[in-house]
């Protein structure tokens, strides 16, 4: 066998595999995958049989160097590239972290893109609202205007209406004051005779001028001769006299002589004591005055022996006339004559 032919022994020799040198780069954007390759290689390089160890030919045997460099060339190389990966690890981390707030953020910004679009909508229909309200208010004040020159106007005409009215109420209250002084003037001659019987209470004519004089000449002691009546009637509708409870009709005697009627009102003194009466005639507003106001304070003034004495609708104590309250029916004296007003009665 040739000295160059092969033992069984033999193995061929191995490629050496240079190391090496240079740290496992990571680019910038990298992913997982690359990265634990580059894991796997460095692992493989470090657990890998020394590249410095061939197996001699059989029966010889010559020791290689160790290269100790190498291997720390190598580990440093590894320990930079770990460190490098760790970097990126954390770099990619704050990344992660970085993209998942702004992908909050976006979510958020279009929810607000969304509300804000509703807010569009809102605002659109608010400013058409707006837009409806402004020419209603423009309408509003030109009706607004409208309306003021007519209160204006109502107001003054009011105003004139007022003293119009003003007017004609202090009329009225001098009107009625008027008729009642003319019913009262004519009624200064007559005489109200109270409880005197009918002649015929059955219904019958009766004679009242008869029945007056015999009144007169009987209870009053004057001569009825010398009397001149213009008128005399009896008040009211006739009523039954089966009913003891009914009183008779009053007399009213108009005498056509005021000295006359003066001289019978005087002779009714001889009544008292006696159911009968003689009374003057008034209109109702002014006897109704009288009855609740005047008679009270002349019986008032009559307790402390003073003389008093009611004329028409005026009470005189020791013939001083005296401040009783104003009749309903008359006006004050103060409100006769309006200024630049002509009065519309004299009296």
């Amino acid at each position: 066998m040739s000295s160059t032919s092969k033992t069984p022994t033999e193995e061929p020799k191995k490629k050496k595999k240079k190391p090496s040198n240079s740290p496992i780069q990571v680019q910038h954007g990298d992913t997982s995958q690359q990265i634990s390759e580059a894991v796997r290689e460095a692992m493989s390089t470090l657990y890998s049989p020394p590249q410095y160890y061939t197996q001699p030919p059989h029966g010889q045997y010559t020791p290689q160097p160790v290269h100790t460099t190498d291997i720390t060339s190598m580990l440093q190389s590894l320990t930079v590239s770990v460190q490098n990966i760790e970097q990126k690890l954390s770099t990619l981390d704050n990344i992660e972290k970085t993209v998942s707030y702004i992908q909050d953020k976006v979510i958020q910004l279009e929810l607000k893109i969304s509300e804000l679009d509703s807010l569009k909508q809102k605002v659109e229909s608010i400013e058409q609202s707006t837009e409806f309200i402004s020419e209603k208010f423009d309408e509003w004040c030109v009706d607004k205007q409208t309306i003021n020159d007519d209160v204006k106007s109502l107001q003054d005409q009011v105003t004139r209406d007022s003293i119009t009215l003003t007017h004609l109420q202090q009329d009225s209250i001098r009107l009625n004051e008027y008729m009642i002084d003319q019913r009262c003037q004519s009624m200064r001659d007559n005489l109200i005779f109270t409880a005197i019987p009918e002649a015929n209470p059955e219904g019958g004519p009766e004679d009242t001028e008869a029945v007056l004089k015999t009144f007169i000449k009987g209870e009053l002691k004057l001569d009825p001769c010398i009397i001149d009546f213009k008128r005399i009637h009896r008040i009211g509708p006739r009523k039954s006299q089966h009913d003891k409870n009914i009183k008779p009709r009053s007399i009213i005697a108009k005498f056509n002589v005021t000295t006359q009627k003066d001289s019978v009102k005087r002779a009714g003194r001889e009544l008292k004591g006696k159911p009968f009466r003689i009374v003057e005639q008034f209109p109702d507003e002014i006897a109704a005055y009288r009855r609740e106001v005047l008679y009270p304070l002349q019986w008032e003034a009559r307790k402390h022996n003073k003389k008093a004495i009611i004329v028409v609708d005026k009470l005189y104590v020791n013939n001083v006339l005296q401040n009783t309250p104003l009749p309903p029916y008359r006006l004050p004296r103060s409100q006769y004559i309006s200024i630049n007003r002509p009065r519309l009665f004299d009296t």
